[in-house]
């Protein structure tokens, strides 16, 4: 079963015509599904703490200063060549370290905080800025390291289908996101949309400020180029203007965060690939908690997050809403 994860993760990650900067990626993923003392140790992981995501970025957390680090990228800089001795090379880490690739496994989670996500957010918010002039109150639930808070404060290219860019954004940021509009064409903003508050809600909010947080999320992050750049970028933003994080169930602490917004600004829940992770019953409550706190003052929920469950047996939407065709 872990082994079929990894591969999972590898072809998804990294499918047939991904960038060649992906590389490192899938041959992460392929290895553990494929090298025996690799497998072991994901197999000695509880399924709910995704074994080859979290060993994967248990390997990347102990590469720095070893012989392994020539293999993966750094902030800002190229994605080294493939190299086929990778998956021996990592195998045989994961051998002379494995006492201690166990023990990250064992007192740690993988926590994807991957700020490319906001390129989704974006559009939608233009559209919810553009039906109202008052500015937002932006509330981030499940906001891990809370970078997704700062994403009036990055720079934005779409690349739409005909070939030409849409760029959005501070030209001088410097968290720069860009991404291909393969079909359609997305309701990309002239600009971006006003924030006068911002709060993230997480039930473990992350202090970016912490050497060993920040180190640890930076292993969590896949091991291209682009991705390892932008999140230093971003981490480096979240500690010079910290945004305000509160710790709770969001289902518990939402009423009281909600109380703390400005009257005059229009509230605007946003998740990301966090509500697919609730069971059916805390998702009604959201849905119930949402419509309550929507008799009291306007509020447009965002949601970006895949259909419930995964896979092709999906039947409902995390909003509750039909599965398209």
């Amino acid at each position: 079963m872990v082994a079929a994860q990894a591969r999972a993760i590898a072809g998804a990650w990294s499918p047939p015509g991904a960038p060649r900067s992906w590389w490192l990626t899938a041959a992460t993923f392929t290895a553990i599904s494929e090298q025996d003392v690799l497998l072991d140790l994901a197999t000695e992981i509880p399924p709910d703490r995704l074994p080859p995501l979290l060993l994967a970025a248990a390997l990347g957390f102990l590469a720095p200063g070893t012989d392994l680090a020539r293999y993966y990228p750094r902030p800002g800089g190229e994605q080294p060549p493939p190299d086929p001795a990778f998956g021996p090379a990592l195998a045989s880490f994961a051998r002379h370290h494995r006492a201690e690739l166990a023990e990250l496994c064992a007192s740690h989670r993988y926590q994807m905080n991957e700020v490319g996500r906001c390129m989704d957010l974006v559009p939608v918010l233009g559209i919810v800025a553009a039906r109202d002039e008052r500015p937002l109150a932006m509330v981030d639930l499940g906001t891990g390291a809370g970078l997704s808070l700062h994403l009036d404060r990055y720079h934005y290219t779409y690349l739409l289908p005909d070939g030409s860019p849409h760029s959005v954004g501070d030209p001088a940021a410097q968290v720069r996101l860009e991404g291909e509009v393969r079909a359609g064409a997305p309701p990309i903003p002239a600009r971006l949309p006003t924030i006068a508050a911002r709060v993230g809600v997480d039930a473990e909010p992350l202090d970016m400020t912490d050497p060993h947080v920040r180190a640890w999320l930076a292993a969590c992050v896949p091991p291209e180029a682009g991705a390892v750049t932008r999140f230093a970028a971003a981490s480096a933003l979240a500690r010079t203007v910290p945004a305000p994080m509160v710790r709770g169930d969001l289902l518990d602490v939402l009423p009281d965060v909600v109380a703390t917004v400005p009257a005059d600004a229009l509230l605007c829940l946003v998740d990301t690939y966090v509500h697919v992770f609730l069971p059916p019953a805390d998702l009604h409550r959201f849905d119930a908690l949402v419509t309550e706190l929507g008799r009291e003052r306007d509020l447009d929920w965002v949601s970006v997050d895949p259909l419930v469950p995964l896979g092709p047996d999906a039947r409902a939407t995390v909003q509750g809403l039909d599965v398209p065709a």
